[in-house]
C-alpha cells in the first residue's frame, strides 16, 4: 500500500507539474477517454504499484445534460472510447451543431475564418452549415439526423432553446485559446489569431462556460460542410426517404382514384 509519504509526494508532483503533463499522467492512470496531445505518452505512472484509483460518476446536477436525457440518449453522449478531434475551418455566418443539443454560431470576426475542434462522443452526429438555415435545421432534423434528442416529441421535453454569447481572443493559428464547454456534452476548442463573437445555443438551465483550452490538438483531416458521417444520420436518412416514397405513392394512388371517379 502507498504510505503517507508517497501520497504527499504525489500531491506535490501534481501541484508542480504543468497542466498538460498532469493530464498525461492522469490519463495514464485512469485510462481516461481524452488525451491532451496527438501521441501516446510513455513512462510509468505516478502511483506506486499497489495503489488503486477509483473513478466515480459523480453527483447529478440539474445544469448537466445527463439529468435530462433518456437512457438511450445518454448512450450517445457517453464518452466510452478515446476522444478523437473533429475540426472545422469555418467562416463567419456559419454554424456547427452537436446533435440536437448544442449549436455554435460564428458571428462577427476580425479574420476570414477560424478553427473549431469538437471534443465529444463520436456517436454524436455533427452538422456545419449557414447560420441563416439554423431554424430550419431545428425544425426538420432535430430528433432525426441530429440526435439526441431521439424523436421529434422529445425536443420540447428538454426545455427552451436559448442563446449564450461569448467573445474569444486568440493569438495563434497553432494553439486553441478557449474552450466553449457544455455540461454533460463536451466542448468546442476555438483557434484563431484575432477576435470572434460566438453565439452558443442550448437548452435553458444547461451550464455553458468558457475556459482556457485543455488541448491544442486538431484533426489531420478537416470536416466538410453538411452532416458528418454517422450511423444515426444514415438510419434517419433511409427512414426519411422511405417516408417520402410512401407519401409519393399515396399521392399517385389518390390521383388515380380521383381520375377514375371523374371518368
Amino acid at each position: 500500500m502507498c504510505g503517507r509519504l508517497e501520497l504527499r509526494m504525489l500531491e506535490n508532483l501534481l501541484l508542480s507539474m504543468p497542466w498538460g503533463d498532469v493530464l498525461g499522467k492522469l490519463n495514464h492512470l485512469t485510462g481516461s477517454c481524452a488525451r491532451h496531445d496527438s501521441g501516446d505518452r510513455e513512462g510509468g505512472g505516478v502511483l506506486c504499484g499497489q495503489a488503486k484509483l477509483f473513478d466515480t460518476p459523480g453527483i447529478l446536477h440539474p445544469y448537466h445534460f445527463t439529468t435530462r436525457l433518456t437512457r438511450e440518449e445518454q448512450k450517445l453522449v457517453h464518452m466510452s472510447k478515446e476522444l478523437t478531434p473533429r475540426t472545422y475551418r469555418i467562416k463567419p455566418g456559419h454554424s456547427v451543431h452537436i446533435g440536437g443539443l448544442m449549436r455554435l454560431d460564428v458571428e462577427e470576426c476580425s479574420v476570414s475564418s477560424i478553427y473549431l475542434t469538437v471534443w465529444a462522443s463520436l456517436l454524436l452526429p455533427l452538422h456545419m452549415g449557414k447560420k441563416e438555415n439554423a431554424p430550419k435545421m431545428r425544425q426538420d432534423h432535430f430528433g432525426q439526423q441530429l440526435q439526441p434528442p431521439i424523436g421529434e416529441t422529445r425536443i420540447n421535453d428538454l426545455g427552451k432553446w436559448v442563446r449564450n454569447e461569448f467573445r474569444v481572443v486568440g493569438e495563434s493559428w497553432q494553439e486553441s485559446s478557449t474552450d466553449i464547454a457544455v455540461a454533460g456534452l463536451g466542448w468546442i476548442a476555438v483557434c484563431l489569431k484575432g477576435e470572434v463573437s460566438l453565439g452558443v445555443w442550448t437548452y435553458s438551465g444547461i451550464d455553458v462556460v468558457s475556459r482556457k483550452s485543455l488541448t491544442s490538438a486538431k484533426a489531420r483531416i478537416f470536416e466538410e460542410a453538411g452532416f458528418s458521417m454517422s450511423r444515426i444520420v444514415s438510419q434517419a436518412g433511409r427512414r426519411l426517404n422511405k417516408e417520402k416514397q410512401k407519401s409519393k405513392r399515396k399521392q399517385v394512388e389518390d390521383k388515380g382514384i380521383r381520375l377514375a371517379q371523374f371518368h
